[in-house]
């Protein structure tokens, strides 16, 4: 019976994996306490799609948050895109945080509006809504989980167009360095091309992110 359960399974997950879009994401982090309170952060990232035989996009990304409390931080970003054989792209973001731990179970949610402008003048804007939980399973690894709402407020009446679900790993390694492995589903809908995308992605943390015995760091945007 197990045996049966898990050919289904493979099966299945083997079905899922070839109907959609594959996509490989990639990126580096690092982060530099400036003053007390105040943060400045910094991604480079580049990611693959078409079963990950194109290359999609690279982004260069700066960040600076201010901690408002134990429990509440607000930034901004800016985040320049180069997209081969397209146009390329600005990104503006504001974002607020909340987070509480129950011992090893930490929850978050972040609350972030995006204005992406390309060269062409054509814009975008984006409301995304993200809930997270992450577990501090030992001092080497901590599994966590993600779910994102996008809401574009410019369609209509204003109406969601895509979902992110994450599912992730992390490696802590000395000197305050982590490597992530994740898996994103994302579904787009309510658009032009409605598509749905698999996405494996690996991630490099450098700089002073420090042990997470209360506070864990963003984590990849699958941003």
């Amino acid at each position: 019976m197990k045996k049966g359960l898990l050919i289904l399974f493979v099966m299945a997950a083997h079905w899922v994996w070839a109907q959609n879009d594959n996509e490989l994401w990639m990126d580096v982090t690092a982060s530099k306490e400036l003053a007390k309170k105040l943060n400045l952060g910094f991604e480079a990232g580049f990611r693959l799609d078409s079963n990950f035989r194109k290359a999609k996009i690279l982004y260069f990304e700066p960040d600076l948050s201010y901690k408002i409390n134990k429990y509440f931080d607000v930034g901004l970003a800016y985040r320049f895109s180069v997209v081969p054989n397209d146009l390329n792209a600005n990104r503006l973001s504001l974002f607020g945080s909340a987070d509480y731990d129950f011992g090893k179970l930490a929850v978050a949610y972040r609350l972030k509006y995006q204005y992406e402008k390309e060269i062409t003048g054509k814009s975008d804007h984006a409301l995304r809504n993200r809930f997270k939980v992450d577990y501090n399973l030992s001092k080497k690894v901590d599994p966590y989980a993600a779910f994102e709402l996008f809401f574009n407020p410019e369609a209509g009446q204003g109406e969601f167009e895509q979902i992110r679900l994450l599912f992730g790993l992390e490696f802590n390694l000395p000197k305050g360095k982590d490597v992530s492995l994740y898996y994103v589903y994302r579904n787009k809908f309510n658009i032009r091309n409605p598509r749905t995308s698999n996405v494996i992605g690996l991630s490099f943390g450098f700089g002073e992110i420090k042990k997470r015995k209360k506070k864990k760091k963003d984590g990849p945007d699958s941003k």
